[in-house]
């Protein structure tokens, strides 16, 4: 009887300790468990800031064209507007030039055919 209480005890003190050792290893994964949730959390949130500043990267860079853009195309435009007002002041004096160089062609023809003509008649 004393054997058979020895091993009830016996069976009692290895379930207890199994009990114990189960829970241990609960407690074990769940520490485990939740230090990788925390770890991925991390990881997410760094994923995420690094995806954030490579847009805010991109987005400052398209503002940054569109602004150098912006700032070619009016360069451009004062360039083709000074160029305008630059040929509108050329067109006037180009045009009395053009006129002085044929009224000077005008007059050498005409001397020319009047040389002719006292050459031909003799005066």
């Amino acid at each position: 009887m004393q054997e058979r209480a020895a091993d009830k005890q016996s069976e009692l003190d290895e379930l207890r300790a199994r009990r114990y050792q189960e829970s241990k290893d609960r407690e074990w994964r769940n520490k485990e468990r939740a230090q990788a949730e925390r770890q991925a959390a991390m990881q997410r949130e760094l994923t995420e800031a690094r995806a954030a500043q490579k847009n805010a990267t991109i987005r400052q860079q398209a503002d940054m064209a569109r602004v150098e853009h912006e700032d070619f195309m009016r360069v451009l435009a004062v360039n083709r507007a000074k160029e305008h007002s630059d040929m509108t002041l050329v067109r006037p004096e180009r045009a009395k030039f053009l006129s002085l160089f044929h009224i000077i062609i005008f007059i050498t023809i005409v001397s020319s055919l009047l040389n002719d003509h006292l050459i031909d008649t003799g005066y």
